[in-house]
């Protein structure tokens, strides 16, 4: 009587599935990681500080955009292109012509719902001698054209930015940051009594770099005066 070596039925399902669990193993080694989401907004943005030009920061908005600086007393909003245009001249000349703008961000959080890119992170403004300030956002971004349809600007300091593990947005940083100067130094350099110098870094201070315990600070200040 012959006998044969036959390899039972269930055995052979085993080592099928074995091998296709393996070959979906290396396959997944293998292949390409998710591309990033554009971040030419957020150049665009830059771009604008970085050149002062209220066209070119409004540019990385989708037409129907809301801008929201929470963290200006009272809080500042604008809606569509002519409103964000407008917002960021009088943001920019804020700053002496001198200062050197530059814009910088870390993400902490990214999630694709219904069309949207929705990111919150903290952000870092360099503007010279003027001074370096921090702050949070939460944006949303059209996924299909990356632009901004969504900008919310809130107060943080530099712990939120520094204690993010993730890389900043923008490696090649310009400009510099130093103390933010005393009214009463900016009064004595530029022959302006010390009420209206006070009065001058009371509205400077209210832009978005500026943190929020800065700007109570200034607004105590100024009903004193």
């Amino acid at each position: 009587m012959r006998t044969e070596n036959r390899v039972p039925y269930y055995l052979l399902r085993v080592v099928a599935f074995m091998i296709s669990f393996t070959l979906a193993a290396c396959a997944a080694r293998t292949a390409s990681p998710a591309a990033e989401p554009d971040q030419s907004s957020y150049q665009q943005l830059r771009d604008g500080y970085v050149s002062r030009d209220a066209s070119s920061a409004a540019a990385a908005y989708a037409s129907g955009a809301v801008v929201r600086f929470e963290t200006s007393d009272p809080p500042e909003e604008a809606r569509g292109t002519a409103e964000i245009t407008a917002l960021y001249q009088r943001f920019f000349a804020d700053f002496p012509e001198e200062a050197a703008l530059d814009l910088n961000f870390r993400i902490e959080t990214r999630q694709e719902k219904n069309s949207r890119i929705i990111e919150t992170g903290a952000y870092r403004l360099k503007a010279g001698a003027a001074g370096t300030g921090f702050g949070r956002f939460a944006v949303e971004r059209d996924a299909s054209t990356n632009l901004f349809v969504l900008d919310r600007s809130l107060p943080g300091d530099r712990d939120d930015f520094e204690r993010m593990t993730g890389p900043m947005l923008f490696a090649n940083d310009t400009g510099g940051g130093a103390a933010l100067p005393s009214a009463e130094s900016q009064a004595s350099k530029t022959g302006q009594t010390l009420r209206s110098a006070r009065r001058a870094a009371y509205r400077a201070q209210r832009v978005r770099c500026v943190p929020d315990r800065l700007q109570k600070d200034l607004r105590i200040r100024s009903r004193i005066l």
